[in-house]
């Protein structure tokens, strides 16, 4: 998920938080408790009392994130909420960019941001009060992936980001003070590891993205991510680390990339490039809502090629679509407002379903749905120009100015539960899933 559709509506508002891997399958997902408990927390929801012992198996944990917003009187904040999680997922997902870095801090070894280390304890609460393990993604890049994230800070007891504090295209060798912030991140990394004690790790969100802006930074961020893997292989060899990858990135398709299904040259170049990097999964970021209607349905290999290629497992580390038709301020000769993308209820239950029966054919081991609970009331998508109450209005013109208004929009309807939590009918889709014992894959 882009953090710049929860970070930019808050430059006029106030914001506040309450593949030839190194490392073998085998050594990434060994049970042997003795080697294991203290490192990587097990709890999950998959029990005895829940499973069906009638249906096929599924070889993934269900893994979802919680980020909404609260909407006030004078302000808007973007809050960790995992109301109504409770016996839905296997893992939560904890997307800690949303949160910036306290990139000072980590570097001078000074005591953290009170206020960030406050959204860190009620985050790792509402975990631990589901239940259930946790899926920690972290990133040392901005949302646009084109600089470093923001810094966090505490002003006044408020979590304050600081963003563009330094230029763009930053290199992890080259840039002013790059071993300063290349050690920050790593230190960053490891307490961030060490408090939420996950079972997987991304440990860079969508790293393949600061190729489209800054190619030639590409080869240190691929330097920090061998490090963070290393650091943290030293201390927990049994914790599953991957960096995510865009598959539109992947394989060409975005556009002026060069490449049109099904042609596979693009993918090959990325496979190729990105060979080095340290992994014990191929982590996959997908939001496909416009290839799909571009295209009427995926490449039958958009995702198994991965594996075909390199035998590597496949993990989701974020993928979803919406279930609502977006309408957004395009105008053409006859209407202010343009449809964009037409998505209803049924062709997100469609494509859940494909979804699941694609991880469970790629043996993949977690399934990360963004988002279980829209972000957006049900209307909002549709419905333009935008007369929302309260606050929503001055939002969707925060984020329309941005340029960023119909990818949002797409997105705060992809969950299985609506705005309001009632539960949507892709959470048929959700539930007989969820039901099916997960298989101990080694």
């Amino acid at each position: 998920m882009r953090f710049w559709l929860w970070l930019l509506p808050m430059l006029v508002l106030c914001m506040a938080c309450a593949e030839n891997g190194s490392s073998s399958d085998d050594d990434a997902a060994d049970d042997d408790a003795a080697a294991d408990d203290d490192a990587i927390d097990d709890d999950t929801t998959d029990d005895d009392a829940t499973d069906d012992d009638t249906l096929p198996p599924r070889s993934f944990s269900l893994a979802a994130a919680p980020m909404q917003y609260e909407m006030g009187a004078w302000s808007i904040d973007t809050v960790f909420d995992t109301t109504g999680f409770d016996g839905l997922i296997d893992i939560l997902s904890m997307h800690s960019e949303f949160f910036g870095v306290p990139w000072d801090e980590f570097a001078s070894g000074n005591p953290l941001p009170p206020a960030w280390v406050a959204a860190m304890e009620d985050s790792k609460a509402q975990i631990e009060a589901l239940g259930v393990g946790t899926f920690l993604s972290v990133t040392a890049l901005d949302g646009m992936r084109t600089t470093l994230i923001p810094k966090a800070r505490d002003e006044d007891g408020k979590l304050v980001l600081e963003e563009d504090w330094v230029g763009p295209c930053f290199d992890f060798d080259a840039s002013p003070d790059a071993a300063k912030w290349r050690e920050a991140y790593k230190s960053y990394v490891h307490w961030m590891v060490d408090f939420f004690n996950p079972r997987y790790l991304n440990n860079l969100i969508e790293m393949d993205l600061y190729t489209l802006n800054c190619a030639d930074q590409y080869d240190s961020l691929i330097k920090l991510a061998n490090e963070v893997y290393d650091q943290e292989k030293a201390e927990r060899p049994n914790l599953i680390i991957f960096p995510s990858f865009v598959m539109s990135e992947y394989w060409g398709y975005d556009e002026g990339a060069g490449c049109e299904p099904p042609d596979h040259s693009c993918f090959e170049a990325a496979l190729s490039r990105d060979a080095n990097i340290k992994r014990d999964r191929y982590g996959v970021s997908s939001y496909p809502s416009y290839y799909i209607q571009e295209w009427g349905a995926l490449p039958d290999d958009y995702y198994s090629a991965l594996t075909d290629y390199t035998g590597e497992r496949v993990v989701f580390a974020e993928i979803g679509v919406g279930s609502r038709t977006v309408v957004a301020p395009f105008p053409t000769p006859d209407d202010p407002c343009t449809t964009l993308l037409y998505e209803t209820d049924a062709t997100q239950a469609e494509f859940m379903q494909y979804l699941f029966e694609q991880a469970n054919a790629l043996g993949s081991d977690l399934l990360t749905w963004w988002s279980l609970r829209d972000y957006l009331p049900p209307d909002m998508p549709a419905t333009c120009p935008c007369d929302a109450p309260g606050l929503w209005c001055v939002l969707y013109d925060a984020i329309e100015g941005a340029g960023l208004l119909p990818l949002w929009l797409m997105w705060g309807s992809m969950g299985a539960l609506d705005y309001n939590g009632a539960a949507k009918p892709v959470m048929d889709v959700w539930q007989e899933w969820l039901a099916r014992q997960v298989e101990d894959l080694i």
